[in-house]
């Protein structure tokens, strides 16, 4: 396993934990120590592979960026707001 493996795997779960604190709780109310102490790991572990709270919020928009465009599309499909969320409820 390389480097950039050992990174992304590292990575990974920062992001998906950060994505749904940031979903949850706002991003204004999410610091990186909510962040850490809710995983279980210091902040230094975080900085590693983040340059601030910034870089980690990126990430975590590029990852939910697929999420993001099927939202569009389902907006441009359903019509009715009642229809609306129930499709989003379902990609959760």
């Amino acid at each position: 396993m390389n480097s950039k493996e050992t990174d992304h795997q590292k990575r990974t779960p920062i992001i998906s934990q950060s994505f749904q604190l940031f979903r949850r709780y706002g991003i204004r109310n999410i610091t990186m120590d909510d962040i850490s102490q809710k995983m279980g790991i210091s902040n230094k572990t975080i900085y590693k592979y983040f340059h601030n709270k910034e870089d980690l919020l990126i990430s975590c928009v590029e990852k939910g960026g697929d999420k993001f465009e099927m939202y569009i599309e389902l907006s441009v499909a359903i019509r009715t707001p009642l229809s609306k969320s129930r499709r989003y409820s379902r990609l959760y």
